[in-house]
């Protein structure tokens, strides 16, 4: 697995297979998505935060 990145405290992860996307989990709110790129996971937490209203 590659070293994951963060925003807006989600991880944003992808594994060491070829062609896989990127993942983000949030236990708090129970958010999840794929992305196949990084801004992809960026814009879908985004989009999910504000939806919950978070910071």
């Amino acid at each position: 697995m590659n070293a994951p990145m963060v925003h807006r405290g989600v991880e944003i992860v992808r594994l060491d297979v070829p062609s896989t996307p990127f993942v983000w989990f949030n236990d708090e709110t129970e958010g999840h998505g794929e992305a196949n790129s990084v801004e992809e996971a960026i814009a879908q937490i985004n989009a999910h935060l504000d939806e919950q209203g978070a910071p």
